[in-house]
């Protein structure tokens, strides 16, 4: 059996907060998208697409309707991941609708 794939010492900045010795590639792989996707600089994107690929990306954005993702990020990737334009604008209605419900709590 083969041992499980390490997260290279580069992810430490974006995973700060994670023991990244005790995180496994596969089992947190949402977590660690959602970090390079939002924060991360080339070489962290360059190794997302290398371990995930693309499709997976893909599938994790619109998974999770890229809501862990800041606005600016999540307009990137959205266009970059070829996320069809009517399917972010509902997501970005989602947000816009759960922001005004949550300021109603407050």
């Amino acid at each position: 059996m083969s041992e499980p794939a390490r997260l290279p010492e580069s992810m430490r900045a974006l995973l700060w907060d994670h023991d990244i010795e005790s995180m496994s590639v596969d089992h947190d792989r949402g977590l660690i998208i959602e970090r390079i996707l939002a924060h991360g600089d080339l070489p962290h994107i360059r190794w997302a697409y290398a371990t995930y690929g693309e499709v997976e990306l893909r599938a994790w954005i619109r998974r999770t309707r890229g809501r862990a993702l800041p606005r600016k990020p999540l307009l990137f990737w959205a266009r970059r991941l070829d996320v069809p334009s009517d399917e972010l604008s509902r997501w970005l209605e989602e947000r816009q609708r759960s922001r005004f419900w949550r300021g109603l709590d407050a």
